[in-house]
């Protein structure tokens, strides 16, 4: 039996590390370009930004700011969609737009983000839309960049990086670089052509795909409007990443540990949905690797069997540092290196246990109980 999980591990370790060679290669080796050909003609392009807003008076107002301020194309609407909040937030905003933005209210009956973001577009004009968060800030070129990855490759959905922003502190930086990684996995995911993750903070998409493929998104899940919607345009359009730093959105990083395990509970409420055979494959891929880390270091603790298992350990540190390079290269972000073996030890302990406590506890959200 020893030897049997020995085997199973170092195979699994094995195809970790190739994954994520190449995850590694591919990141690293893909770049943007665009024509000036290509930016004369975004003008043909009208964009309806669609948010969906709850109780974040906190947030909304540099949300708004930052899309006022949008370079190389004026073209655009911003439709503010309020999912009953039940504090000043509609108040802020109603006091920070211009003539570019309309807030709606999501009639009675209706709840959730999934629900405003379909009003949001049953209500947009644009035949693109985009897709932000109501704790974001976007940079000044971002409707620019993503418009300019449709022209330049030919696209029908645009997937965009993110990042999360936050108090300098320890716990903060940890949770940057895991979010990183995430991010980063699922940028790699488009550069082998086997997209299966984005973020819905930043991503575009034509009007009449969305429509198409908007009976694919999973109701009976809280989370995972962008990724189901991924999942179904991939089948039969182009979807692209957009890989400049230009594109980045900066969303707000959890404040504390509870705050944190309850984002990633509601995100784990979705791959029980998942039905694309790559994003399964590299969700075990992970969950067993995790597993094979903390095993591994009980085993030298308790045995001090020294023979492979300190090897394996290795293998996955020095993969997943290189991937990480790669990332945080793009992202500017390399200072949060130095907290790396932190991550490591942390990041399987959270990626266990959320599974586990995902299938027995839903914590709320925004006040409401996820699905």
């Amino acid at each position: 039996m020893e030897n049997f999980i020995l085997y199973f591990f170092i195979i699994s370790t094995v195809n970790y590390v190739l994954l994520f060679l190449i995850f590694a290669v591919f990141f690293a080796t893909r770049k943007i370009k665009y024509t000036e050909k290509q930016k004369s003609i975004l003008s043909q392009y009208f964009v309806s930004v669609i948010v969906a807003v709850r109780n974040e008076e906190k947030n909304i107002e540099a949300l708004i700011r930052s899309l006022k301020h949008q370079k190389g194309i004026s073209n655009y609407e911003v439709l503010l969609i309020d999912d009953h909040s039940e504090d000043k937030t509609i108040d802020i905003a109603l006091q920070t737009i211009d003539d570019k933005f309309r807030v709606l209210q999501l009639p009675d009956g209706k709840i959730g983000k999934k629900e405003s973001l379909k009003f949001g577009f049953f209500n947009s004009k644009g035949n693109i839309l985009a897709f932000t968060d109501a704790d974001c800030v976007v940079p000044e070129n971002w409707l620019y960049t993503l418009l300019s990855q449709f022209q330049s490759n030919n696209s029908q959905m645009v997937c965009g990086p993110v990042e999360f922003y936050g108090k300098e502190n320890l716990f903060t930086e940890i949770i940057k670089l895991e979010f990183l990684s995430l991010t980063g996995i699922g940028a790699a995911s488009f550069f082998v052509h086997k997209p299966f993750m984005c973020n819905g903070a930043n991503y575009a998409v034509y009007k009449n795909i969305y429509h198409d493929s908007m009976p694919f998104i999973k109701d009976e899940f809280s989370s995972g409007d962008d990724v189901f919607l991924l999942h179904k345009v991939k089948q039969k359009h182009k979807v692209t990443f957009c890989n400049s730093y230009e594109a980045i959105v900066r969303t707000k990083a959890p404040e504390s540990l509870k705050e944190f395990f309850s984002q990633r509970l509601r995100w784990a409420s979705k791959i029980k949905g998942y039905r694309d055979f790559f994003a399964i494959y590299v969700s075990i891929t992970g969950f067993i690797m995790s597993f094979a880390l903390l095993f591994s270091i009980v085993i030298i603790f308790f045995t001090q069997n020294t023979e492979f298992y300190p090897w394996l350990i290795f293998m996955k540190l020095s993969i997943d540092f290189l991937f990480l390079i790669t990332v945080t290269d793009f992202y500017k972000q390399k200072k949060l290196l130095q907290v790396f073996i932190l991550l490591e030890l942390f990041h399987p302990i959270y990626i266990i246990s959320t599974a586990l406590i995902s299938i027995f506890y839903k914590p709320l959200w925004k006040g409401r109980k996820i699905k």
